[in-house]
């Protein structure tokens, strides 16, 4: 069962890593932070390719969602469960948040050169100098690796089986209705 397989420590442990990591100085802070988020992505989003599994697989389950009719999805596109309930059912979908799996939103859909929007986890602001705009670079790179060498693959079986052929999790969120 998925349930007997989470951590219920994880997060306290990792909070505990990351206030130790704020003692670090920003480089090492933030190479320490992304592989942690590396880590973090790789057991959970193995975890949520198999409970959307098992949702789909579950006839009676999904026979009681079509039939009762929702008019939408509220979701986290963060953790995609959702997005893929919403498009399997042909429903609108609505985000809770403005973030997707590949960082904030607005990288995908508007113009945000690096060198002057901060990277949402990168501690940066507005104001970066060359040193800070590197690294916000850094960050964002890291991330899109992260989406397309780690999420990405998990996804693909699900993704092949149950959509379109050469459907992908990012452009299944950018379909949101509402952000």
């Amino acid at each position: 069962s998925l349930e007997d397989e989470f951590d219920l420590s994880f997060y306290d442990r990792m909070l505990r890593c990351h206030l130790e990591y704020r003692r670090s100085n920003r480089l090492l802070r933030t190479i320490y932070i992304q592989a942690d988020m590396a880590r973090m992505m790789i057991n959970g989003h193995d975890v949520l390719t198999r409970a959307v599994k098992l949702m789909f697989e579950d006839q009676v389950f999904m026979s009681m969602m079509r039939n009762t009719k929702f008019d939408l999805v509220l979701t986290d596109p963060g953790l995609p469960t959702g997005v893929f309930l919403a498009h399997h059912l042909q429903l609108p979908m609505v985000f809770n948040v403005r973030w997707i799996n590949m960082g904030d939103s607005h990288f995908t859909f508007a113009p945000s050169p690096l060198s002057y929007v901060p990277v949402t986890g990168s501690e940066l602001g507005d104001k970066m100098d060359f040193f800070e705009r590197t690294l916000n670079m850094l960050v964002h790179i890291s991330q899109s690796l992260q989406y397309y060498f780690i999420m990405e693959p998990n996804y693909r079986e699900l993704l092949d089986r149950y959509f379109p052929p050469g459907t992908d999790l990012l452009s299944m969120e950018l379909t949101a209705d509402l952000w």
